[in-house]
């Protein structure tokens, strides 16, 4: 509800800089592009496009294990696929288990790992091999993101400190799923 209210009023002024003559120098920013990621989505939606026209289908769709308790007890990914990681499983998951949000140190083990699989993200391609860490780093992320979520989650007794950090970690997962699910999906064309 927060989330969706946010990406609102973001739409809102977001549109209001495009369709204003005078900030017309803002839209040209690289700054603005950074920022956005606009440069990036752009590609992505480029490469989903041609995907699509391939029969193969945008990168990062879903399929995903669930758990049988709220102890998190999700299956391994199958590595397979372009859906290795995905963020429609995560909040599915999240939706049916209800799981417990991660303390302080557990979302900073989740952070680290998130970055460590960006960076592994960044340094792969298509030839790569996938060493047996990086299958499970890749499956701690992916049974660690319904807590992020939930973590993410405001409610009356939720760590309000760890929100903003639960919903930047769930944020960068979802950019680093969107990589690793195109690696993936480059290594099934090969």
């Amino acid at each position: 509800e927060t989330v969706k209210s946010r990406q609102q009023q973001l739409e809102r002024y977001m549109t209001t800089i495009l369709s204003s003559e005078g900030l017309s120098a803002i839209v040209k920013s690289p700054q603005l592009d950074e920022f956005l990621m606009i440069s990036d989505r752009i590609k992505q939606i480029q490469g989903d496009a041609a995907n699509a026209g391939n029969g193969q289908g945008p990168a990062g769709g879903g399929a995903g294990g669930e758990g049988s308790n709220s102890e998190q007890q999700v299956e391994e990914p199958v590595l397979e696929g372009s859906k290795v990681l995905c963020a429609e499983d995560a909040q599915r998951i999240y939706e049916r288990m209800n799981p417990q949000p991660f303390d302080e140190p557990s979302l900073a083990q989740a952070e680290r790992d998130v970055i460590q699989l960006g960076h592994v993200a960044r340094a792969m391609d298509a030839k790569s091999k996938i060493t047996p860490e990086h299958r499970a780093l890749i499956g701690r992320c992916r049974v660690a993101w319904p807590r992020i979520k939930a973590t993410g989650h405001v409610h009356e007794r939720c760590n309000f400190a760890l929100v903003p950090r639960a919903l930047q970690c769930d944020e960068d997962l979802a950019r680093v799923a969107g990589s690793v699910s195109s690696i993936w999906a480059l290594r099934a064309l090969k």
